[in-house]
């Protein structure tokens, strides 16, 4: 738009021509002209009266800068919340401007290619200016939530083999890795057992995934696996033998691995707590001992052995035996099968010694002291067990 002054208003009135003329859409004749310039262009305007008197001349240029086409990318359009997004916006030529909005998640909102990690969906737009161009683009992320993992554990630690329960305890978890540090391999579910069979310490790790294949992975937890105490114990006499009243005693002696302590429950309403016991029955019947050994990180493990047969002793007292050396019945013997002390004495009816035995497998073998055959008649015996006393007669014969 030109436009012009006077010091003395001429009569005439005020004529306008523009050049160059190839690029004004309207007449060039006029004070204000449309123009289509396809490149930086000056443009004349002289002003003159009437005929081209007192012509008046003057300039501007007019700069086209090469239109702006805007566009962008990401490297993806949905992702988990928390990870970053590269986007890269794209237009002008050497000295674009770039300017992003909304800027909340973006690392720069005034770059050609922020990092964007918006919390939630969103449409970035970017403007791209250049001179007096400019142009805008969108471009659309779809944020998916990722998961929280987090679980608990029914033991942080105890023996081998020792069991444990594991319960996840996740935000927004929908599929579920375990890895339980033993080398056993994955496990999927949300509440797996697991059972440890080696000592040692297990670091145990959750994935879990969510919407997208979001995922999220904590290992919070160590299972401490000790090696278990192993119970086991001798005894003299051995179990599913007879034991004879009243001297019924049965000696313990501890054979466990890594055992600290030790419980003995001798299966007659006794027990103990020493290592190596030594337990006296005082009824008849069959009886099952049971140890428990523990170590020192309360590890327990429980062994039984049995029966162990307590009986009443016998007493068989033969009345005639035959000493004449054919093997049958040729010694005079008390079958006693107790473990009281034993005195047996045999004498003629005048009372002389004929033999004397402190143990139920001496036999009287039909001779006197002296080493001569016994006569064939009645002999008297005198037996002693314990604190009881047996007399009788017994017949030889040849």
């Amino acid at each position: 738009m030109a436009t012009h002054s006077w010091t003395t208003a001429p009569a005439s009135p005020v004529v306008y021509t523009w050049t160059p003329e190839n690029t004004i859409l309207s007449s060039p004749f006029l004070p204000g002209v449309t123009i289509l310039p396809t490149q930086t262009t000056l443009y004349t305007v002289t002003a003159s009266v009437a005929s081209n008197d007192c012509p008046t001349t003057d300039r501007i240029l007019v700069t086209v800068s090469p239109k702006v086409f805007a566009d962008v990318q990401a490297d993806t359009n949905r992702f988990c919340r928390g990870d970053a997004v590269q986007l890269t916006a794209t237009g002008g030529l050497d000295n674009a401007t770039f300017t992003w909005t909304p800027a909340a998640g973006l690392s720069d909102p005034n770059i050609y290619n922020p990092l964007a990690s918006p919390d939630s969906s969103v449409t970035y737009q970017v403007v791209v200016a250049e001179g007096a161009c400019s142009d805008s683009a969108t471009v659309s992320l779809d944020v998916n939530p990722s998961p929280k993992a987090d679980y608990f554990t029914s033991l942080p630690d105890g023996c081998a083999p020792l069991t444990v329960s594991f319960l996840e305890n996740t935000a927004g978890g929908t599929a579920f890795e375990w890895d339980f540090g033993d080398g056993s391999g994955v496990v999927n579910g949300p509440n797996p057992t697991h059972t440890y069979t080696q000592s040692g310490e297990y670091l145990v790790s959750l994935t879990v995934y969510g919407p997208g294949g979001c995922m999220d992975q904590i290992a919070s937890t160590t299972i401490s696996v000790s090696d278990n105490v192993i119970a086991d114990f001798i005894s003299e006499p051995v179990f599913d033998s007879e034991i004879a009243l009243p001297n019924a005693t049965v000696s313990f002696t501890d054979s466990s691995i890594n055992a600290s302590s030790w419980f003995w429950d001798f299966g007659d309403g006794k027990g103990s707590d020493a290592r190596n016991p030594v337990h006296t029955y005082t009824q008849a019947g069959e009886y099952t001992v049971t140890l428990t050994a523990a170590d020192e990180r309360g590890c327990v493990q429980t062994i039984e052995y049995g029966p162990y047969r307590v009986v009443i002793p016998e007493v068989m007292i033969p009345n005639v035996f035959t000493p004449n050396a054919d093997g049958v019945n040729d010694g005079f013997m008390v079958r006693y099968n107790g473990t009281e002390t034993f005195r047996l004495e045999i004498f003629d009816r005048w009372g002389k010694p004929f033999f004397s035995g402190d143990a139920a497998d001496k036999t009287w073998d039909g001779f006197d002291m002296d080493g001569n055959k016994a006569a064939e008649g009645v002999y008297f015996y005198a037996l002693k067990i314990g604190e009881n006393t047996f007399t009788g007669n017994v017949t030889l014969m040849r």
